[in-house]
C-alpha cells in the first residue's frame, strides 16, 4: 500500500507509472492517458 496523498497539483508532477500503481488498488482507472505499459 503507498501512503501517497493525491492532490489536483501532485496529479500533474506524479508518474504515470506510480499513478497507475497507485490507482490500481484504490480505483478502476480504464481508458486513462496515464496508464503505463510497465506491469
Amino acid at each position: 500500500s503507498l501512503h501517497i496523498h493525491l492532490r489536483s497539483n501532485h496529479f500533474e508532477t506524479l508518474h504515470p507509472c506510480t499513478f497507475i500503481n497507485f490507482a490500481r488498488s484504490t480505483i478502476h482507472v480504464e481508458n486513462n492517458p496515464l496508464i503505463c505499459n510497465e506491469e
